[in-house]
Parts: structure tokens; C-alpha cells; sequence
């Protein structure tokens, strides 16, 4: 099996081509970096003590359909790797959500 290198590819492209690439690839790069900093924001929300406290103030059944948002958006990145999520969540009133089912 032969080992194609991406230079040798880029190099037979049309300069248009390769303009055309590099733009792409730097609005990835922009796109990916707010991406970053929207997540380390959003961490940063979730890591506050009124969000705990309202979070925690949330009846169950609202609790538990956030959870099951965010368990679906792990559960497509897990997928994506190949693998398969499970998780369940137990509150202090008792209640639990089993998110995998």
C-alpha cells in the first residue's frame, strides 16, 4: 500500500483549487476556535453556583429532560467514535433517570 502525501496532492491542483482550499481551511480553523471559546463559556456558566442552585431547583421531570439533551448530544459523539453511551442519574428527592433506554 502506497503513502500519498497531501503536498504532492495540493501540488497537482489548479492554484484555484489550492486558494479555494486554504480559505476553506482557515474558515474551519476560525469556525472551530469560537466553537472553543463558546464551550469553555458554556462550562464556565455551568460551573456557577446560581446555575447549580437553579438547575437543582428544577422539578425532576425538567432535570431529567435536560439531562436526556445532553445525554443525546454524547451520545451522538460517542457514536461517532464508534462506541455507545450509557448513563443514568440519581437526585437527592430519590428520583432517577436512567438515560440509556
Amino acid at each position: 500500500m502506497s503513502t500519498v502525501r497531501a503536498e504532492d496532492v495540493l501540488a497537482r491542483m489548479s492554484p484555484e483549487s489550492r486558494a479555494r482550499i486554504a480559505e476553506l481551511s482557515e474558515n474551519l480553523i476560525a469556525e472551530y476556535e469560537i466553537f472553543l471559546d463558546l464551550k469553555a463559556a458554556d462550562d464556565l456558566t455551568r460551573e456557577t453556583p446560581e446555575y447549580k442552585a437553579k438547575f437543582a431547583s428544577l422539578p425532576s421531570e425538567c432535570r431529567a429532560e435536560l439531562l436526556r439533551l445532553e445525554a443525546e448530544k454524547l451520545r451522538r459523539y460517542v457514536g461517532a467514535m464508534g462506541g455507545k453511551l450509557r448513563a443514568s442519574a440519581e437526585f437527592p428527592d430519590g428520583s432517577k433517570v436512567v438515560l440509556d433506554e
